[in-house]
C-alpha cells in the first residue's frame, strides 16, 4: 500500500557516527544503498531489520523486540550519557518520537530521512480477489498504511484487521473495518515480518494458529 521514494537529501559527515538507529528494514536498505558506512552499531528495532542489517554488512548489530519505545529504551540503557554520533535513519514521517526520546534522556541524537512512502491508489487484483474469497487477515504495519488502506479498500465483510500499534488501530476502528486486533509484542515478532510489501491480505495459517483470535472459526 506504500511505495518507497528516496529522497533528494545531501548526506550529513557520517565518519562521526558511531550508532546507527533503524526502525525498519527500509532504512537500512536506502542507507547502505547511499554510504558505504559499516562500523558504526546497528542498533535494530526488531529481527526483519537486524537481519537486514547483517545481510547488509554491519558486524555488530544490536536486536530489539520489535517496538521503538523498547528500542529508545535499549539506547539510554546501553550507552552513557552524552554519547555522541547517534543518527536515526528512516522515512521522513519517523522524525521526532525517538530522538526525542533520545535527547530527553540525555542522548544528542540526530534524525536523517533519506527516503518517503507514497500510498498507493488501488489494490493489487490478487490481493482484492484474496479479500473477497475470505476468510482472510490483513495486517497493517503504520497508521499511514492503514489510511492507505481505508482508502483503496472495498467491502471487507471477512477481513480481520491486525494492527502493530495503537495509532494503527486507531485508523482502524475509525473506519468501516468491520473487526480490528492489536496484537501483543510475541505476535508482532513472531507473526507480523516487516516487508515493504505491507499491509498484505494472506490466508490464515499455521504461521499464526498460536494467535487464536486469528482463527477463522473464533471470529
Amino acid at each position: 500500500m506504500l511505495a518507497l521514494a528516496p529522497l533528494d537529501v545531501a548526506l550529513p559527515d557520517l565518519p562521526g557516527v558511531q550508532h546507527l538507529v533503524f526502525t525498519s528494514a527500509n532504512g537500512v536498505r536506502f542507507l547502505a544503498g547511499a554510504s558505504g558506512l559499516r562500523s558504526a552499531k546497528a542498533w535494530c528495532v526488531g529481527p526483519s531489520t537486524a537481519e537486514a542489517a547483517r545481510e547488509a554488512g554491519f558486524a555488530d548489530v544490536h536486536e530489539g523486540a520489535g517496538d521503538a519505545v523498547d528500542l529508545a529504551a535499549d539506547l539510554l540503557a546501553g550507552l552513557p550519557e552524552g554519547t555522541g554520533g547517534v543518527m536515526h535513519v528512516a522515512n521522513e514521517a519517523a522524525a521526532g518520537d525517538l530522538v526525542a526520546r533520545l535527547k530527553a534522556g540525555g542522548i544528542p541524537a540526530d534524525f536523517l530521512a533519506l527516503y518517503e512512502t507514497r500510498p498507493a491508489d488501488e489494490l493489487p487484483p490478487d490481493v482484492e480477489a484474496m479479500l473477497a474469497a475470505g476468510p482472510a487477515c490483513v495486517l497493517v504495519h503504520s497508521a499511514k498504511a492503514a489510511a492507505a488502506f481505508a482508502w483503496a479498500a472495498g467491502a471487507l465483510d471477512q477481513a480481520i484487521i491486525v494492527a502493530i500499534s495503537e495509532a494503527a488501530a486507531a485508523r482502524c476502528w475509525a473506519g468501516r473495518w468491520p473487526r480490528s486486533i492489536l496484537p501483543t509484542r510475541r505476535t508482532r515478532r513472531h507473526c507480523l515480518p516487516r516487508s515493504p510489501l505491507w499491509p498484505v491480505a494472506f490466508k490464515p495459517s499455521e504461521s499464526c494458529a498460536s494467535v487464536g483470535r486469528l482463527k477463522p472459526d473464533s471470529r
